[in-house]
């Protein structure tokens, strides 16, 4: 089957045209070339591709890759007012002028896409804004379906170069791009009292990764969230704003964790919230507080974890409920793998079993494909660190 005969059949399937556009898209970029099975692709068709074009694997794509152009940006219609700025705090977007998030329910061109990269760019954006009676939101690497964005009229403002959201693979910014939004910092308490009786407090700025706060634990060696997304390509400030959350019935959202939140109002001032009454309300706030500089989260010494991942029929991961009417794809599947109602009955109870006595679940299935994979992990009592001594030892 050739490439343009196996893009159409996944186009004529009933699932979502972005899907087919992904595989088009994978199949032209080698970085991209282990995202195809998981998207359907017949390893005939990857086979005949890597065949075709050598050892170099996939073929370049035919369109040059977009580039992505930004200047300093010169606040118009600001009358006698002073927003000077260093050229590197707010940089305009010029091409491309579009914004759409990751699944493009959200697509358009507003009015200004502006690059941030210090507090002073915010809050001077801001008290520009309500100059010139706009509205300002800010988006990260707009991994969302709802529209949690501003109108084509009003600004968007993001912490992240376009560069690095808007290209598969998405990428973290590179070492030498300077942001005072990006980073994380140990504190000693957020209100001039001990907070907690254990672990520490740490300072993340709104623009950094989920992977720069993953490789700063790492580096750390000490200390980590007792729970997280798994994705990597998003920002700290958007993952908390949204009230995203772990996987697992004895975990809860990563604004529970939070013990302040630091943000820019309406009228360009500084802002902090840390009284636990009103972080119910401030800690995920939907972008409707302000523009959130940087939350404060109570970590936890860094602990083990045993997790043994599996691959098994998705009819295995994930039982039906007793007389469920089962899809009949899934009954074709069953019938093949020869999985009998004990089979069922067994994988409910290690189903349950997982449910109740490990920490994080996580539960993968890609369109197209048989089995599911099967991600949960238990926390070990000793930390990492006793770890690390009793080995040693």
């Amino acid at each position: 089957m050739s490439i343009t005969a196996e893009v159409n059949r996944l186009t004529s399937l009933q699932a979502d045209r972005l899907h087919a556009e992904l595989a088009e898209q994978c199949l032209q970029d080698e970085r991209l070339h282990s995202i195809l099975p998981l998207l359907g692709m017949e390893s005939s068709v990857i086979s005949a591709t890597t065949s075709e074009t050598g050892t170099t694997g996939f073929p370049k794509p035919t369109d040059p890759i977009q580039e992505f152009r930004t200047i300093p940006f010169n606040f118009p219609d600001i009358g006698g007012h002073d927003i000077s700025l260093e050229s590197w705090e707010v940089e305009q977007v010029l091409d491309p002028k579009s914004f759409k998030n990751w699944v493009a329910t959200v697509d358009y061109e507003p009015t200004y896409l502006l690059l941030v990269r210090s507090l002073r760019g915010i809050k001077k954006i801001v008290k520009w804004a309500e100059i010139v009676d706009k509205k300002v939101r800010v988006a990260g690497y707009r991994h969302t379906w709802a529209p949690l964005y501003s109108s084509p009229e009003d600004i968007i403002i993001t912490f992240v170069p376009p560069a690095l959201y808007q290209q598969l693979p998405y990428d973290d910014p590179p070492a030498d791009f300077y942001s005072e939004l990006q980073g994380v910092s140990i504190v000693q308490s957020v209100d001039d009292t001990d907070t907690i009786s254990s672990g520490i407090l740490a300072k993340v700025m709104a623009g950094t990764t989920n992977n720069q706060f993953r490789q700063w634990c790492y580096k750390n060696g000490s200390w980590a969230l007792p729970f997280n997304t798994v994705v990597l390509a998003v920002t700290m400030g958007g993952t908390n704003a949204t009230i995203c959350h772990g996987g697992g019935l004895s975990t809860c959202t990563l604004s529970d964790l939070v013990v302040e939140v630091c943000y820019v109002d309406a009228h360009g001032n500084e802002q902090r919230v840390f009284d636990p009454r009103e972080l119910k309300a401030a800690s995920g706030c939907f972008g409707l507080l302000g523009i959130v500089t940087s939350i404060t989260l109570r970590m936890e010494e860094m602990s083990i974890a045993e997790m043994r991942p599996t691959q098994v029929p998705i009819a295995l991961a994930i039982p039906p409920p007793m007389d469920y009417s089962i899809p009949k794809v899934i009954q074709d599947q069953m019938l093949e793998a020869n999985i009998s109602p004990d089979d069922l009955r067994r994988a409910k109870e290690e189903w349950i079993r997982r449910c109740e006595e490990d920490h994080f679940h996580e539960w993968f299935w890609f369109p197209f494909q048989k089995n599911a994979w099967v991600n949960t992990w238990k926390r070990e009592a000793s930390s990492l660190s006793n770890k690390l001594t009793t080995d040693l030892d």
